[in-house]
């Protein structure tokens, strides 16, 4: 039977097609530069599918280093201020953003 195969292979397609959004959060406790991997929990860099938090406690600033692509952004909260250098470098926030707490 031929639809067996193509109903496997149509299901397969879509599981290595799928993209998971991550929540990203910085981490580094006195600031740094967006693109580097180690600054975010989960360890990478967000991406156009993810969102992205700086929040934590105490000030610091995010340099963006490159372009940035996210689905949703949010800078700030009740317990930290930092800021979001943008040194020339285009961000690109896709879907909800918040800023302050």
């Amino acid at each position: 039977m031929i639809f067996p195969r193509l109903s496997g292979l149509a299901v397969w397609l879509l599981a290595i097609g799928r993209v998971h959004a991550t929540e990203f959060n910085f981490m580094a406790p006195t600031g740094g530069n967006w693109s580097v991997a180690a600054n975010w929990a989960p360890t990478g860099v967000p991406g156009p599918t993810d969102t992205a938090t700086l929040g934590g406690t105490g000030t610091y600033t995010v340099t963006l280093d490159i372009d940035v692509i996210v689905a949703g952004l949010t800078v700030g909260n009740s317990a930290g201020a930092p800021t979001l250098s943008n040194p020339g470098r285009t961000l690109n926030v896709s879907g909800a953003g918040t800023i302050g707490s």
